[in-house]
């Protein structure tokens, strides 16, 4: 509960709803570390979905919050990764050129390259075709939408790596089954993946 003076530097700093929502209970987060499978791939899980983590991502997906991105990608290195391997090397999911450009910046490849995930190897080896948000479309819908949308670039062999794949939200699970798919077409057989969160109950 925000005490009257909080509300009042809150409203004078002009601090949006999500950032506020975030700062003040990003510390009772609490890792949950599920898995669930996705093509023969490992998807690890760090937290729910709930009203906290909702906000953490708006901040990192629109509004390039540093401490944000510092504060999950230092949860997914300290939770999960650094039981792995050390020889690894994240790949961030990317978005297209366009969203890109709109936003001014890939979220994911921000998160890539804050905090402890900063000294990690990264890799880049997919493009994204420019496709509609995924966020308001059915189940169906979004299998269609998301039907061929990753290619992989030329000049990149993988295949003796241990890859993760990075991404934020899986709702359906369709944006990191057409990616892995296109992975292991180009031969990549040491697959992992991490989301910070899944959204459940989708349509």
């Amino acid at each position: 509960m925000l005490s009257t003076l909080d509300k009042f530097f809150n409203f004078f700093l002009k601090k949006r709803k999500t950032e506020v929502e975030f700062q003040n209970n990003k510390l009772n987060l609490k890792t949950i570390k599920n898995s669930i499978i996705i093509n023969g791939v490992n998807v690890e899980i760090l937290f729910e979905y709930d009203p906290t983590v909702r906000a953490g991502i708006v901040e990192l997906k629109y509004y390039k919050n540093k401490q944000v991105a510092e504060f999950f990608a230092n949860k997914i290195y300290n939770e999960i990764i650094r039981e792995h391997n050390k020889d690894i090397w994240l790949l961030p999911m990317p978005s297209s050129f366009l969203r890109n450009k709109k936003r001014g910046y890939d979220h994911i490849k921000f998160l890539c390259n804050s905090g402890d995930l900063s000294k990690l190897q990264k890799v880049y080896p997919l493009a994204r075709a420019h496709r509609k948000p995924q966020q308001k479309l059915t189940r169906k819908e979004r299998l269609k939408n998301l039907k061929n949308a990753f290619i992989m670039k030329k000049n990149f062999n993988l295949k003796n790596r241990q890859i993760i794949l990075i991404d934020d939200v899986t709702t359906t699970g369709t944006t990191l089954k057409e990616a892995i798919k296109t992975l292991k077409k180009a031969g990549v057989s040491k697959l992992s993946a991490i989301v910070i969160a899944k959204v459940e109950n989708a349509n």
